[in-house]
């Protein structure tokens, strides 16, 4: 008897720990993520939904949505999400939400494994809430002789702990919005195509998808009439758009139409929408930030048109979407400012805003550079060294810290994930040091380091240098 009672507590505890692991591996992926900012939204908040596979995580941008529209929105994607994945998480959302619209893009349907390879369950499946619900999922998503072990979240634990970082214990490290991610994941990578993805425009054939993938989408649309949701089948465009795709998207589009649900094939509307092959594409299977500004902007025009949103900016309950649409603005600005090369007007941008650390190393013949005096004075009442060098950091205006004129010091900063040390070494260099990095790129002229706190992430680092007043990353 007391054997049994070990066995089962040792079952038990097993089973804790593995779930536990699970919890600290999960924050890895990028499905396992949307999950996440899924269950922490208030409920009844979101009036469209998004389900699919990346291409719905890096072309369509619920901040955009909100923004210019005042959409609700959020992605429910996955890296390689089968139909039956985006069915199961319908159903999920509607334990908690009750969305106007469900918006699910058809890449799914052009594939035709009967299972998929397990980092792709994981991604998908393993940060579900434990439920019936999550159950089915995972019987749909693997073989039966991988049941049990997938439900217990083992492929999980062996797939990813390998991957272990620090983020994987912080969530939403590497998410811009934090605790308000709504699912989107931008690339800022450009691949150019010589032609546009709508070269298959013409194509009038047909090509059915599996037996599988039919069997789901059916489930969509008996799952939207009987929970009385507006439903969408979507393609998001892609530059590997081609001939046997556009077939199975037309075989999508008549059954769409036979069962009275919109559908939206934004590869044929790449002229329409705007999309630019040279500039708007990161590779051949996704768009980059600037293809899916325009597409979420067409697809907003269309969302408003064709069903009744309401717009919920200012609304309270919704200021979760405000605080997301600053965080991109912030991180965009972000970005703009790293184009900067005169010291002027770079210290001047960096005057204009707010809830950001900046780190100033005076260092060799920094008196000499252009700008500087004017720059500064747009800072406020820096402190500077007295023709010596010296470090000085300072938030919204004022002064956090400023070196002594001394052989040697240190001094320590926590600003939330990182950490920033300044410091000179008897007989050294002044160091700007964030995460044990030295951030010093010059010798002779002003060393900058920028942190946003509302962000959680580093900015910019940056050395103009004396001889030529350029700027060095």
């Amino acid at each position: 008897m007391r054997k049994r009672i070990f066995s089962a507590a040792g079952i038990f505890l097993g089973l804790v720990l593995l779930g536990g692991l699970s919890r600290v591996l999960e924050a890895n992926y990028d499905g396992n993520q949307a999950f996440a900012g899924f269950y922490a939204l208030d409920e009844q908040t979101v009036d469209v939904m998004f389900y699919g596979s990346s291409h719905i995580y890096s072309g369509v941008n619920p901040a955009t949505l909100w923004a210019e529209f005042g959409i609700s929105a959020y992605n429910l994607a996955g890296t390689y999400q089968y139909l039956w994945n985006s069915y199961y998480n319908m159903e999920e959302t509607l334990k908690y939400q009750r969305p106007e619209v469900m918006v699910v893009d058809l890449y799914g349907a052009t594939f035709d494994e009967e299972y998929g390879e397990t980092t792709n369950f994981v991604k998908n499946v393993s940060s579900m809430r434990f439920s019936l619900n999550k159950v089915r999922n995972v019987y749909a998503s693997v073989p039966k002789e991988k049941f049990l072990e997938s439900l217990m979240g083992y492929p999980l634990v062996h797939d990813s702990y390998p991957e272990l970082s620090r983020g994987n214990y912080e969530r939403g490290s590497d998410l811009i919005g934090g605790d308000c991610y709504k699912g989107f994941r931008a690339s800022f990578e450009i691949t150019a195509f010589d032609s546009l993805p709508d070269r298959w425009g013409g194509v009038k054939a047909e090509r059915e998808s599996t037996e599988k993938n039919r069997k789901y989408l059916e489930k969509m649309v008996k799952l939207a009439e009987k929970e009385d949701v507006e439903l969408l089948f979507i393609v998001v465009p892609y530059a590997g758009y081609g001939e046997m795709d556009a077939e199975y998207y037309n075989w999508a589009e008549r059954f769409a139409t036979e069962n009275g649900v919109g559908f939206l094939n934004g590869n044929e509307l790449a002229e329409e929408i705007g999309l630019d092959g040279f500039s708007d594409f990161a590779e051949e299977s996704h768009m980059n930030y600037s293809g899916a500004e325009k597409f979420s902007r067409y697809l907003g025009d269309y969302l408003k048109g064709n069903y009744i949103l309401p717009d919920r900016r200012g609304e309270e309950a919704y200021d979760s979407w405000d605080e997301y649409s600053d965080c991109w603005e912030r991180y965009l600005w972000g970005r703009e400012l790293k184009k900067l090369d005169e010291l002027g007007t770079y210290l001047i941008e960096l005057a204009s805003r707010e809830d950001y650390i900046i780190v100033l190393s005076f260092q060799g013949d920094y008196h000499e550079l252009d700008g500087l005096e004017k720059g500064l004075s747009a800072l406020g009442k820096v402190w500077q060294p007295d023709g010596g060098e010296g470090i000085t950091v300072i938030e919204n205006g004022e002064s956090l810290y400023s070196s002594p004129q001394e052989a040697e010091y240190l001094w320590y900063l926590e600003m939330g994930k990182s950490d920033l040390a300044v410091r000179r070494e008897y007989g050294g260099n002044q160091e700007i040091i964030v995460d044990r990095q030295i951030q010093n790129k010059v010798e002779n002229g002003l060393n900058v380091y920028v942190y946003d706190r509302r962000l959680d992430m580093p900015v910019d680092s940056v050395g103009f240098g004396s001889e030529g007043n350029r700027a060095y990353r």
